[in-house]
């Protein structure tokens, strides 16, 4: 390979891993300062129930990743007090 091509590779490197690094906020996002989030925070209250539990009601989801089954390691480990090994 000829010294240019590194040359030009390794600037592409670093173009990119500055354009990664830089912030860059993202369209209709405005800056909020810790004023505002204080203020908005403590504001806010949660949506409670007629009885005074917490509202629960909207959209959930079981969508996961995470196996509905424990591994026999970790089944053995809980419940007889075993390692996994």
């Amino acid at each position: 390979m000829s010294r240019r091509f590194i040359a030009s590779m390794g600037a592409l490197a670093v173009m990119i891993a500055v354009a990664l690094l830089a912030p860059v906020p993202i369209a209709g996002q405005a800056k909020s300062s810790t004023a505002n989030t204080t203020t908005a925070a403590k504001s806010w209250t949660e949506p409670r129930t007629a009885d005074g539990q917490p509202d629960l009601q909207g959209i959930w989801s079981n969508a996961t990743l995470t196996p509905w089954n424990d591994p026999v390691s970790l089944r053995e480990a809980v419940f007889y007090g075993r390692g996994s090994g």
